[in-house]
């Protein structure tokens, strides 16, 4: 008579834990990498402080930047409007050194240096919102040319403690120092300006999540963010809607 085959408990329990094991991996890795992504970002106000001079050189694509976005960051086929969904940082991956309209379409030099002047004349003058619009132009226009990265370090240095401190500058389109109003939470704020919690806490460090009081300014800043990583530079430029922030060194 044959012998009846018994089931062994010991080891489908040994199954199920490896398998339970494998799974949560796989969670923590996606919340992992996506908190490191955000706070690869928000740190980025560490490196460019406050400072709001426009030769102010703290806040470039230099030797400092060490952060590691390695292969984090996914292209993201939906464009930049797929930060206002889920109010994240959207992510577009460029193969190569330079956009390619910017390859193929040749600058106009005398139109650059045109930006150039204007914004240098309205830096002088104390506008920074118009002097840092023209340096943007400049630098959408230039791509990834000769004189791009002197650009970038000076955009930086303009819009790092804007976008990723506490500097507020006046008529700034970007910028909005908004109410709390009843009911209000660092989630719903940051849903509200399609912007991250975390960031919300970076801008306005004065805050206490837990005694919102009704009434009491809040700094924000429009989103949506979104970044573009050129592999060919190994660097990660972040963007505010179609405003040059700052890079962050890439490891691919």
């Amino acid at each position: 008579m044959a012998r009846e085959r018994k089931s062994n408990p010991v080891g489908k329990i040994i199954m199920w834990c490896i398998l339970a094991l494998v799974v949560s991996w796989g969670v923590w890795q996606f919340f992992v990498v996506r908190q490191s992504i955000l706070a690869e970002l928000h740190a980025g106000r560490m490196d460019t402080g406050t400072a709001a001079g426009a030769g102010d050189s703290g806040g470039g694509e230099g030797a400092g930047d060490t952060d590691d976005v390695r292969r984090r960051l996914l292209d993201d086929p939906a464009g930049p409007t797929a930060a206002a969904e889920g109010a994240d940082v959207a992510v577009h991956v460029d193969p190569g050194t330079a956009p390619a309209a910017t390859q193929e379409t040749p600058v106009d030099e005398g139109k650059i240096e045109s930006m150039m002047a204007a914004a240098r004349q309205s830096l002088d003058a104390g506008d920074v919102v118009a002097g840092r619009g023209s340096l943007n132009a400049a630098l959408a226009a230039l791509g990834e040319r000769p004189g791009s990265a002197a650009l970038r370090e000076q955009l930086a240095g303009l819009n790092g403690g804007v976008f990723l401190g506490t500097e507020v500058v006046a008529d700034d389109p970007y910028v909005q120092m908004v109410p709390i109003v009843a009911g209000d939470s660092l989630d719903r704020i940051a849903h509200r300006y399609l912007i991250t919690p975390d960031l919300v806490a970076v801008l306005n460090p004065q805050l206490s999540p837990r005694n919102l009081r009704t009434g009491t300014p809040v700094k924000v800043v429009v989103g949506a963010f979104h970044a573009r990583l050129l592999k060919g530079s190994g660097r990660v430029d972040l963007y505010a809607r179609d405003m040059y922030v700052r890079s962050f060194g890439a490891v691919i």
